[in-house]
């Protein structure tokens, strides 16, 4: 979180194109009617880079500084969704380069998939030694739409049964 503090003033700078040729990924599936929660909203690029309704988790507040946009973020870890959200509430959940801060990614992947409807949308990015992750039984829930490599990191997409 500390690395996060000191270069929020210039995280698009550093890390901004990679974070959009991750999140590019997810065009053909995202809708501009659609709600889509991003756990690890950063500095906002999901919410540029979408039409649709876009909500943020994000516990850095550096990072939020950054952000000048009209969505609704909470500032809180991902860890702690439970009771913020009914179940079955969004179209769409991203998860982009944040998984390897989760206290507990079961119990986070848990929650995201309280709160994805049936037939909804996750989409991951991790480090391709992170992998593990998608390990979880919660992951098997899903199935597997499509899987890429983007820069250092393994996208995949996955989707809720009906």
């Amino acid at each position: 979180m500390k690395w996060y503090n000191a270069i929020a003033d210039g995280y698009d700078e550093l890390r901004g194109e990679e974070q959009r040729a991750k999140l590019r990924q997810f065009n053909p599936y995202i809708e501009p009617d659609m709600r889509v929660l991003d756990v690890g909203f950063g500095t906002g690029i999901s919410d540029e880079m979408f039409d649709s309704t876009v909500i943020g988790i994000e516990p850095n507040k550096s990072m939020l500084q950054s952000y000048d946009g009209n969505t609704t973020v909470y500032n809180r870890p991902a860890d702690d969704l439970g009771g913020l959200f009914e179940e079955s509430v969004f179209d769409a959940v991203l998860c982009v380069s944040t998984a390897h801060h989760f206290k507990d990614a079961e119990r986070v992947f848990g929650q995201i998939r309280r709160v994805l409807r049936p037939g909804g949308y996750f989409f991951i990015s991790l480090f391709v030694d992170e992998q593990d992750l998608l390990e979880y039984s919660v992951i098997n829930e899903f199935e597997e739409e499509e899987r890429c490599r983007v820069h250092h990191d393994i996208v995949v997409t996955y989707r809720l049964s009906d």
